[in-house]
């Protein structure tokens, strides 16, 4: 009867466990196992187990607001033990101004967290060739002017100028990432007959994917879909915040979500769990200020992310189905051990009408 003690012991512990998980699901936390791993605080969880990664930041706003580059690679530090990042961008610039005219961020950047060692500030490289000479890049990241790829006059210049003058200076180990931009929230400079937001959203989508035909090796990050996401799936309050005041550019919430798009499609993995505030520490532009993602905003925009990148995610068995796994699990090894029990019982049984048998057949 040891045993049924035993197990009857286990099948308490287990009910016990199981039912404070359910509880603290419910309450709206994440039980974990380990205390040490609710800790997500500024620095990793897990230790980087690859070396390098260099990444080439090129375009407009759409990246330098919250500055995206800092908040990629800090993503990407989780990951990697050495994160190499730098930029060339100007701001309203489509990718044709931006190569004729260089790097435009000796103001946005004249910022203490842009200042350096030696007295100078990192506002990127001066201008789109001595980037992409600087290094053979693992990935070059570039974005047009949003509406310079949804209208036909300005998507082909576009891509003559990617063709003939970006891709030339661009190294055949580089990755391109085409940082597809979301449509505006409303009217602004003079997108009106552009339609809607979806129909804006369409038209962004196909510019992308034509400029990704220019490149023997790109891939479209789509950084506008996870917009549409947002709007479709968590309403038009929520989506609002991923943007500015002025309808166009990201907010911190917007990207958070650019980042978390970007990271997803650069590894094809979910972008790191561990978030605060202090990430955005050493953001060279915040301007206007506006509020940092919560920890559940960030939870909700690196989902969305991994959806829009088709990262294949664990499924979560949900709390009630989880204490049903485990309650039957129990329940089956608690009836295996009384038959066990009762089995062994009759066994000793049948042994002793044995030894009686034999000893009354004794002489």
């Amino acid at each position: 009867m040891k045993s049924s003690k035993s197990l009857l012991h286990i099948l308490g512990l287990l009910l016990l466990t199981t039912t404070q998980t359910v509880r603290a699901q419910d309450a709206g936390g994440d039980f974990v196992a380990d205390p040490a791993e609710n800790d997500i605080g500024g620095e990793a969880i897990e230790v980087a187990d690859l070396d390098e990664i260099s990444v080439a930041h090129m375009g407009n706003s759409i990246q330098f607001y919250n500055d995206c580059p800092r908040l990629l690679q800090r993503m990407l530090k989780y990951k990697y033990k050495e994160v190499i990042s730098d930029s060339c961008f100007k701001g309203g610039a489509n990718v044709t101004r931006l190569f004729n005219q260089g790097n435009g961020m000796e103001e946005k950047f004249d910022t203490p967290n842009a200042l350096l060692d030696d007295g100078t500030y990192d506002i990127g490289a001066p201008n789109v060739t001595s980037l992409l000479q600087e290094r053979e890049w693992d990935y070059v990241i570039i974005n047009d002017h949003t509406q310079g790829a949804v209208r036909d006059v300005n998507r082909t210049a576009s891509m003559d100028t990617l063709q003939n003058k970006y891709l030339p200076l661009i190294s055949d180990h580089t990755m391109v990432v085409l940082l597809m931009t979301a449509a505006y929230r409303a009217p602004a400079k003079h997108s009106g007959d552009l339609g809607g937001f979806y129909h804006f959203t369409e038209l962004l989508d196909e510019g992308y994917h034509e400029y990704e035909t220019l490149f023997p090796k790109a891939t479209v990050a789509h950084f506008g879909l996870a917009y549409k996401y947002i709007r479709d799936n968590y309403g038009k309050a929520y989506w609002n915040r991923l943007y500015m005041p002025d309808d166009f550019h990201p907010s911190p919430m917007g990207t958070y979500l650019e980042a978390s798009v970007l990271f997803c499609t650069i590894t094809g993995e979910m972008p790191p769990e561990a978030y605060d505030e202090t990430w955005w520490s050493n953001a060279r532009y915040l301007d206007p200020p506006m509020p940092f993602p919560s920890q559940q905003d960030a939870a909700i925009l690196r989902e969305v992310a991994g959806v829009i990148c088709e990262i294949e995610q664990p499924e979560e068995v949900p709390p009630q189905e989880g204490f049903k796994v485990i309650l039957a699990l129990a329940i089956g090894l608690l009836i295996a051990n009384i038959v066990l029990c009762r089995f062994l019982r009759l066994q000793k049984a049948m042994e002793r009408e044995e030894r009686k048998l034999r000893d009354s057949e004794i002489p």
